[in-house]
């Protein structure tokens, strides 16, 4: 899902938030492969755009959500992972 919604940002954004190429290996994130799993995806994806305008979330808090998505994707290229000590 997190994949998918980053995808779905305009080019804009994808470039600000270093998306552009988005089919490298993620600990955190997997493409989906299936087309039925896709479309599932953005079926979920407009009802949450749809629940974000009923909430009357703005143009700022909707680029916040997704830096921090573009974070977690971020981390995972990385290669971060959970320590022995957590």
């Amino acid at each position: 899902m997190f994949l998918l919604s980053l995808s779905l940002l305009c080019i804009w954004c994808r470039k600000e938030l270093r998306l552009e190429e988005l089919g490298d290996p993620n600990a955190f994130m997997t493409p989906l492969q299936r087309v039925e799993d896709r479309q599932h995806a953005v079926q979920t994806w407009v009802k949450i755009c749809n629940a974000m305008n009923v909430l009357r979330i703005s143009n700022e808090e909707l680029k916040a959500v997704c830096s921090v998505l573009a974070a977690i994707y971020h981390i995972g290229l990385a290669g971060a992972a959970k320590g022995d000590g957590f």
